[in-house]
């Protein structure tokens, strides 16, 4: 169990999701001129899924008015091969440079808000004990 809160979590998973996926992405570029190389993409995390691994935490309660929390059980991203690009190259690969820079341009704009609300709840949990600016 996590002593982090919960959207902490969340948002570490949502910064693990994007640093694999500019992993991916970077690999993708370079292997634009790989013949028969096929785009590949890290699966995003889904919330319903997500909601659904959420198992319940038993918690110390010293009130039946207190509430139950829940812990999420781990999980991996997972890559998979682009099965409908957008154009196939006559060698064979389907990386189009110009999506992959547009994507990878995007990823890296998502992980800086994520890290940047990453950074803001903390300075705020700190402030709360007392330890913060």
């Amino acid at each position: 169990m996590s002593d982090q809160p919960d959207l902490l979590n969340r948002l570490e998973t949502r910064m693990n999701y994007l640093s694999d996926r500019q992993q991916v992405l970077t690999q993708n570029i370079a292997n634009a001129d790989t013949p028969g190389y096929r785009a590949q993409e890290v699966t995003a995390p889904n919330f319903k899924q997500t909601m659904e691994k959420l198992q319940p935490v038993q918690m110390a309660a010293t009130s039946p008015m207190h509430l139950q929390g829940a812990i999420m059980s781990s999980s991996t991203m997972k890559t998979s091969v682009n099965h409908n690009p957008v154009e196939v190259y006559p060698t064979g690969n389907t990386v189009s440079l110009e999506d992959e820079t547009i994507k990878a341009s995007q990823n890296v704009m998502n992980y800086q808000l994520a890290s940047n609300l990453y950074k803001a709840e903390t300075n705020m949990l700190l402030k709360a004990a007392g330890k913060g600016n």
